[in-house]
């Protein structure tokens, strides 16, 4: 029996409870931690937003701060069928404005309604941008295991995407016995990919993504 299958049969673990869960033991690790609070903003340091853009399935928007060698997330929203213009106007009701925006690589896709990438878009609407690097899911998996590390969550703003990090999972194949490579594609795979990009993309501290011309407008 794997180590994870006993916690969840014998030890009642809701870390364990989800096979083949990704972020589950670490989620664990920081609820144990005390790393799930009270998560205030700090003015001092820019606020980027993390975005995995969906419309039926929803668009998931992470916030986070980076503080020293601590990423802070502040807030998570999803948003379903809702336009890019309509996400930033709620953006500008948070009480912390956003400097900078990360978005998938598919971001610089062109619609055929308009000409324009969903990038261009932000842009419009006065936001800075930073495309995340096109890197494989279990690449940007990985780099996001180095952010948990030392992540925390505001418990009231971030319910909703500690559950989903808590349920992200791959695939089983029970005839087989192995776990697929590919993650499950369900409610908790939208705030996991924004938590994602924003590993892969997050501006000022790696030197992947690539950053685009463009201010975020002004809050009133």
């Amino acid at each position: 029996m794997r180590p994870e299958e006993f916690a969840a049969e014998f030890l009642c673990s809701w870390s364990a409870a989800q096979r083949g869960a990704y972020y589950a033991a670490m989620m664990e690790l920081c609820d144990t931690q005390g790393r799930i609070g009270a998560v205030p903003w700090d003015s001092s340091y820019p606020v980027s937003a993390a975005v995995d853009l969906g419309w039926s399935d929803g668009m998931a928007c992470t916030f986070w701060q980076h503080i020293g060698g601590q990423h802070r997330c502040l807030k998570g929203m999803e948003f379903h069928q809702t336009t890019i213009p309509e996400v930033v106007a709620a953006w500008r009701k948070l009480p912390f404005p956003i400097e900078k925006v990360v978005l998938p690589h598919d971001a610089l896709q062109h619609g055929l309604a308009t000409g324009q990438t969903r990038e261009e878009v932000f842009h419009s609407l006065g936001c800075e941008t930073v495309i995340a690097e096109r890197l494989s899911p279990a690449e940007g998996i990985e780099m996001f295991r180095q952010v948990l590390k030392t992540a925390v969550f505001d418990r009231d703003g971030t319910g909703d995407f500690v559950e989903a990090l808590r349920a992200y999972h791959s695939s089983y194949d029970e005839v087989r016995g192995v776990h697929s490579v590919k993650a499950v594609h369900d409610w908790s795979s939208h705030y996991a990919d924004s938590g994602r990009y924003y590993a892969v993309g997050r501006p000022g501290d790696l030197l992947l993504g690539t950053q685009r011309a463009g201010v975020f407008g002004t809050y009133v």
